[in-house]
């Protein structure tokens, strides 16, 4: 489970790193932004990982 917590926080370290602005306050925003979007992905495309490594 904290590996699985690690390699989120990466995803979401790396993807604020590629985004322009704060990626934070994008995902925060009351308006819908694409970059929420790519963030949930990739978060639900590690989530899928780790859970492939578990079972």
């Amino acid at each position: 489970g904290l590996i699985g917590l690690g390699i989120m926080a990466l995803a979401f370290a790396v993807l604020d790193w590629l985004t322009p602005g704060r990626l934070g306050a994008v995902v925060c925003s009351d308006e819908p932004h694409p970059a929420a979007r790519v963030s949930a992905a990739s978060h639900f495309g590690a989530a899928l990982i780790v859970c492939a490594c578990i079972a």
